[in-house]
C-alpha cells in the first residue's frame, strides 16, 4: 500500500493576538532574562486570518541603572485552522507586559511541529510597526526595512524552534509586532519499491532398484526477494523413462503467492520402466517475467538379476549318494539382499553343505550378493533303488526375480540272472508224459527286461504243452516262450510236458536271453524212456 503523508502550510502572515478557546495542552516555555512567564497572562485566540500580534506598553521614568520589568505576557496560535487538532504549527509568543524607555528588552517567539512528518522550509518574518528598534537576535535574521526574517529550516516531527530577540524601545508608549510562520506545501505519497526475486532447488533419491526401492524428487522455491512473488508455478518435465507414481510425465504444481523470504517445499514420488540413468531439472516463473531453474540433478536405476545352475557329478550305483552343486550368481547391477538357494529332489538328502536339511532337498541363506559375484553349494542325496533322481534348484531375493534350475543323476543297478529246469522222474515209460519245470530270477538290482526261454527237446520225444498263461511258438523241436519284464527279486516258474516216442536218453535244453545280458544262460535236463 502506499503511504500517504499530508504536510499542511499557512499561505498568509497569521495573528497571534488572541487564539479563541484554543488553549494547548503543551506549557509555554517560561520567559527569560529580566521577566518571569505568567500563564494566566495567555490571551484567548480570535479567529484565523490575522497576524500573530502583540502589544507592549513602553512608558518614561527617571534615569536609573536599571527598572524592574513587569511580568511577561504570551501568546499562542494554532496554524492553519486555529485548532490544535487540525493544525500543522503551533505559534507562542512572548514578551514583557511593560518596559521603560531606552531599556534594552527581550521577546521571544516559538515554532512547534504538531504533526507527524517533517515540516520543509519554515521561515518567520516579524514585523514591528514602531517605537522598537531590533539590536540582535538568535538565531540572527535578515531585516528589511521593519520586517525581520527568519529562516528555521525543516521542522522534524513535534520539534521546537524558538527566536529571541533583543532591542529597546524608542519613546513612551508602546511598541507592537506582528509574526506570521510559512512553510512549504507538501503532500507526499510513499510507494514501497520491491523486488522479489524466486530460486528453486531440486533433490532426488541418487540411486534405485527397479520396481522395487520409491524414487523420490523434492522441489523447494523461496522467495528471496523484498516483496511478493504471484502466482507462482513449478514445472518439471521429467525425462523419457521416468514418471509420476500415476504415470504422468510432466509435474505442474500452483504455488500460489510467496511472501519475501516464504519457502514451499514439495515432494514427489516417481517410478521408472527400466534401468540407466536419468537427468533433468525443474523451473518456476512468477508474475512480472520472474524465472528460475534448478541445477541439474541425477538419479542410477538399477536392477539385481539373479541365475542359478544345477549340476551332478554323474551315475552313481544303488546304495550310494549322488552328489552336485548349486551354483547362484547375481548377473545385474544391483546387490540383492537376502538371498537364499534351495533345492527340491525326488531322493532323500544326505547333505547340504552350510545350509539345512529339509526332507529331499535343503536350503542356503546366502545374504547379501552384489553384481557380479558368485557362490557355490553342494549337496548329496540318495535313491532308495535304480531311477533317475531329479533336482530342481532355486534361488530368490530382495528385488530380484526368481531363477530356477534342473539337474538329474542316474542310479545305477548291477543285474543278474538265475534259470533253472528239473524234472521229479528220470526213468519214464514211453509214451507216457513228462513234465519239466523250469525258472526264471531276478538276482540282480535292476529289472531284468525282454527275458526270453527257447527250449530244444530231443529227437525221439515231442512237445505236449505248458502251464504258461501264454502259449509258446513251437517251431519243430523248438519252444519258444516271451517271459517279459521280471523285477528285481521276482520269480517266475512255468513247465513243459514232453512224451518219449523212443527207447533211451532224451533231454531238453533251455537257453534264457534278456537285455541286460550279451551272453544267454543255458539250462539242461534229460530222462531215460523205456518200454
Amino acid at each position: 500500500m502506499n503511504n500517504l503523508k499530508l504536510v499542511l502550510a499557512a499561505g498568509a502572515c497569521m495573528s497571534l493576538a488572541a487564539l479563541v478557546g484554543c488553549e494547548s495542552s503543551t506549557k509555554t516555555d517560561p520567559a527569560k532574562q529580566g521577566y518571569k512567564y505568567n500563564p494566566q497572562e495567555i490571551q484567548p485566540t480570535t479567529a484565523t486570518g490575522a497576524k500573530h500580534k502583540q502589544e507592549t506598553k513602553v512608558t518614561a521614568t527617571a534615569p536609573a541603572a536599571k527598572s524592574e520589568a513587569k511580568p511577561a505576557s504570551g501568546t499562542r496560535m494554532y496554524l492553519p485552522t486555529g485548532t490544535e487538532s487540525t493544525s500543522a504549527v503551533m505559534v507562542e509568543r512572548m514578551s514583557p507586559a511593560e518596559v521603560v524607555v531606552g531599556q534594552v528588552t527581550e521577546y521571544q517567539v516559538k515554532v512547534t511541529n504538531l504533526t507527524g512528518n517533517t515540516l520543509k522550509g519554515v521561515t518567520v518574518n516579524d514585523e514591528c510597526l514602531e517605537n522598537f528598534s531590533i539590536k540582535e537576535s538568535s538565531p540572527a535574521g535578515v531585516s528589511r526595512g521593519t520586517t525581520t526574517t527568519w529562516n528555521l529550516g525543516d521542522l522534524a516531527p513535534h520539534e521546537s524552534k524558538t527566536i529571541t530577540v533583543r532591542g529597546t524601545p524608542t519613546k513612551a508608549g508602546s511598541f507592537t509586532s506582528c509574526a506570521d510562520v510559512r512553510w512549504n506545501n507538501v503532500i507526499c505519497t510513499t510507494t514501497n519499491v520491491v523486488q522479489p526475486a524466486l530460486a528453486i532447488t531440486k533433490i532426488i533419491t541418487p540411486e534405485s532398484i527397479l520396481n522395487c526401492t520409491a524414487i523420490t524428487t523434492t522441489i523447494e522455491v523461496k522467495n528471496t526477494g523484498s516483496g511478493t512473488a504471484s502466482n507462482v508455478v513449478i514445472t518439471d518435465n521429467l525425462p523419457a523413462g521416468l514418471t509420476t507414481s500415476d504415470g504422468q510425465s510432466t509435474v505442474t504444481i500452483n504455488l500460489g503467492n510467496l511472501a519475501a523470504g516464504q519457502t514451499a517445499t514439495r515432494p514427489i514420488t516417481l517410478k521408472a520402466a527400466k534401468t540407466g540413468k536419468y537427468d533433468n531439472s525443474a523451473s518456476v516463473k512468477a508474475d512480472g517475467g520472474l524465472t528460475a531453474s534448478s541445477a541439474t540433478v541425477s538419479t542410477v536405476v538399477k536392477q539385481p538379476v539373479l541365475a542359478v545352475q544345477c549340476a551332478t557329478d554323474g551315475n552313481v550305483y544303488i546304495g550310494r549318494d549322488g552328489t552336485g552343486t548349486i551354483t547362484v550368481k547375481n548377473t545385474g547391477d544391483a546387490c540383492v539382499d537376502n538371498a537364499s538357494v534351495s533345492f527340491t529332489s525326488n531322493g532323500t538328502a544326505t547333505k547340504v553343505e552350510g545350509g539345512t536339511i529339509a526332507g529331499s532337498g535343503g536350503t542356503w541363506n546366502v545374504g547379501k550378493l552384489c553384481g557380479g559375484e558368485t557362490k557355490s553349494f553342494k549337496f548329496a542325496i540318495k535313491a532308495t533303488g535304480a531311477a533317475a533322481v531329479n533336482i530342481t534348484a532355486n534361488a530368490t531375493g530382495n528385488c530380484a526375480a526368481a531363477a530356477q534350475s534342473a539337474c538329474t543323476f542316474n542310479v545305477i543297478g548291477t543285474p543278474d540272472i538265475g534259470t533253472s529246469i528239473s524234472d521229479a522222474d528220470g526213468v519214464i515209460t514211453i509214451g507216457q508224459p513228462h513234465v519239466y519245470t523250469y525258472t526264471v530270477v531276478n538276482q540282480g538290482q535292476v529289472d531284468l527286461t525282454g527275458v526270453k526261454v527257447v527250449g530244444t527237446i530231443d529227437d525221439g520225444s515231442d512237445y505236449v504243452g505248458t502251464n504258461w498263461a501264454i502259449a509258446p511258438t513251437v517251431a519243430g523241436k523248438a519252444i519258444t516262450w516271451n517271459v517279459g519284464t521280471v523285477k528285481v527279486g521276482e520269480r517266475k516258474t512255468f513247465t513243459v510236458t514232453i512224451k518219449g516216442t523212443t527207447e533211451g536218453e532224451h533231454g531238453i535244453q533251455t537257453v534264457t536271453s534278456c537285455d541286460q545280458f550279451k551272453r544267454t544262460v543255458r539250462n539242461d535236463e534229460q530222462v531215460n524212456y523205456i518200454k
